[in-house]
């Protein structure tokens, strides 16, 4: 495996785009339109929503790389161990091996993945709105969870009142409920609209609390430092009052993040526009200047066509972005395609593999933990064949190795494993 560290990184730069070709392209994917609306499944969409899709979605196949990587896992075994649940969207492994499951509506239910028996350990719903994109968000339970009478559990949530991003600790005592009147907010991101919230979060190996915060349909606040929306933060859970520090920006919706098992590396999939969905990986270190993707400059790995100039709320005119500014560029990204996929969503491990699948087509991916930019994944198992319907709203690894697959529609848990 290469070193990340020591690796160069490639960077894409942010050149000025000809002005004549946009126009050009803009006027010819308005002429498809009315061919290509049937062909391409969007006829619950408005005229003018398929017409922006269409154009800005000229070209786009061509950015992903030709081929996969001829060793991954091509077989793996999946065996449904939950269901009924209430749109599970986050997961992780209890010291016994049980599982304590978010479900988006602000419930959390510990089950047996063995026996399949779960109860109810606590309900948030008071303090939630799951409206569209909102809800009980992402849960992490602290590093040092049972030793010292250490119990907090770490969530993320969109509140009621005002659909500000909460995050949040709570104590929770396994074998009780969680305690809502111990809920002890760190942090408070207001919102203004139902989208992109992110949520994502977990601990990296040094202690520091990582959560990903989406733009809010804001395309201009990810790239803005002054405020968290676009962005990833880290906390430190020791010193609450210190607040947070950014880590990546950039971002449109992370709403998945994953460490690598050995520590080393941070995989991020990030929500596409209408056109490109992006995976990303840097390696972790305290003491790296923040990582920054490129959104709204960027989609995916090639520019965003609606892209407009911001105002970055930089603190002196010296600061601005140049012409010329680095962006990480994102390990592996794929096209939208008829009927097909819409949203990606990380992240697990599997033997020397990352994992990660399609909200909306159903199809398990994977790539190589040391892949090179711009690596195309290979598709390992779909999850919608035979006419399944299956929502993916997360592929999880948790602590004792195991990876599992929540499925918001049917309100399944599944469990991966590679196959012989």
């Amino acid at each position: 495996m290469q070193n990340l560290e020591a690796t160069e990184r490639p960077k894409r730069k942010l050149n000025k785009r000809s002005t004549l070709s946009h126009l050009a392209a803009v006027l010819f994917g308005v002429l498809l339109t009315v061919m290509l609306l049937v062909a391409t499944g969007l006829s619950k969409l408005t005229p003018a929503m398929v017409a922006e899709k269409l154009v800005d979605c000229i070209g786009a196949d061509a950015t992903t790389a030709a081929e996969p990587p001829g060793d991954a896992p091509q077989k793996v075994a999946v065996k449904q161990v939950l269901e009924k649940l209430e749109f599970p969207i986050a997961l992780l492994a209890m010291p016994d091996g049980s599982l304590l499951i978010a479900e988006k509506a602000g419930t959390l239910t510990l089950a047996n993945p063995t026996t399949g028996a779960r109860t109810s350990v606590g309900d948030l719903r008071q303090a939630i709105d799951a409206s569209a994109e909102g809800g009980l968000l992402g849960i992490a339970l602290h590093p040092r969870y049972g030793v010292e009478g250490e119990r907090r559990l770490f969530v993320t949530f969109t509140r009621a009142a005002d659909r500000a991003l909460i995050i949040a600790s709570v104590n929770y005592h396994q074998g009780g409920r969680v305690a809502l009147q111990s809920l002890t907010a760190l942090q408070t991101i207001p919102r203004e609209s139902d989208w992109h919230a992110g949520g994502g979060m977990l601990f990296l190996p040094d202690g520091r609390l990582l959560v990903g915060v989406g733009d809010d349909s804001k395309p201009n606040e990810a790239q803005g430092r002054s405020g968290f929306l676009g962005k990833i933060l880290a906390f430190n859970i020791n010193d609450p009052s210190s607040g947070p520090m950014i880590f990546a920006e950039g971002l449109r919706n992370p709403f998945h993040i994953a460490v690598q098992p050995d520590g080393r590396a941070l995989w991020i999939a990030d929500v596409g526009h209408y056109c490109v969905e992006e995976v990303n990986r840097v390696p972790i270190d305290a003491s790296a200047t923040q990582w920054n993707f490129g959104w709204p400059i960027f989609e995916g790995n090639r520019a965003w066509p609606r892209y407009q100039p911001l105002d970055y709320s930089f603190a002196s005119k010296d600061a601005e972005p140049s012409p010329e500014k680095d962006f990480v560029v994102p390990i592996s990204t794929y096209a939208h395609v008829k009927k097909g996929a819409c949203a990606v969503i990380g992240g697990a491990f599997l033997e020397n593999w990352y994992l990660f699948a399609d909200y909306c087509d159903g199809i398990l991916r994977s790539l190589p933990l040391d892949a090179a930019a711009g690596t195309k994944a290979a598709q390992i198992y779909d999850f919608n064949r035979d006419s399944k319907q299956v929502g993916i709203v997360a592929v999880v690894s948790d602590v004792f190795g195991r990876v599992w697959v929540l499925d918001a529609w049917g309100g399944n848990v599944f469990q991966i494993e590679a196959a012989p």
